[in-house]
Parts: structure tokens; sequence; C-alpha cells
């Protein structure tokens, strides 16, 4: 059916959105239009998919963050940890010495007390 020089197409819904009259319009230009037309919506689909790959990314990285943080924070504890540890490990290291120095002063005394022992 023709109304006004148009046909009631899809061509028309083509010129319709794209401002394009198709008048004065050669015939491949309907099918430059519906070319141009589908490149659009190809490209919105691109979009689209683009769109939602940049929200599972962000969601992600939103995670990770969390676990580095968790991860940091359990790195942290595990710092104080190994830094008590030593200073425990420095604590007994001069107990020990202390011992062997008393243990060493005793057996020296044992050593003048047997020898005065002999001497008597």
């Amino acid at each position: 059916m023709e109304t006004g020089g148009f046909s009631a197409s899809p061509d028309r819904e083509v010129e319709k959105k794209s401002g394009f009259r198709g008048v004065n319009a050669s015939p491949g230009s309907n099918d430059r239009l519906r070319e141009m037309a589908q490149e659009v919506t190809d490209l919105r689909m691109q979009n689209q998919d683009q769109e939602k790959k940049i929200q599972e990314l962000e969601r992600q990285n939103k995670a990770l963050t969390q676990d580095k943080d968790r991860l940091q924070a359990n790195l942290d504890q595990v710092n104080q940890q190994l830094k008590d540890a030593n200073n425990n490990l420095a604590q007994n290291q001069a107990e020990i010495n202390t011992l062997k120095t008393e243990r060493d002063n005793l057996a020296s005394q044992i050593s003048t007390l047997q020898q005065e022992n002999e001497d008597l």
C-alpha cells in the first residue's frame, strides 16, 4: 500500500528513524539504511555486553579488594605473632645464658671446694 509516495514497509521505519526520505533515494539507499540500522543494533548489543563485563569485573575487583584487605589483616597478625615469638626467643636465650653462667660459677665453686677438701 502506498501512502504519500512512501511504501508501508520496514524501509519506512528506517526512514522514520534516520530522518532519511526515500523519495529521492536510489534503490540501494534503503538497503544501506538497513545495514546501518543493523550496525547500530550490533553496536548497542556490544555495548550492553561490555557493560555486563565491566559490572562483573567491578564485582570481582571489589571481592579481590576485600580478600586483599582480609589477607593483609591476617599478615599483620602473623607478623605480630612472629615478632612476639622472636622477643620470647630472645628472652629465653638470655635466661639460658644467665643459667649457664650460674652453672659455670657453681661448677667453679664446687671445684674450688673439692680442691680445698682434698687439701685438708
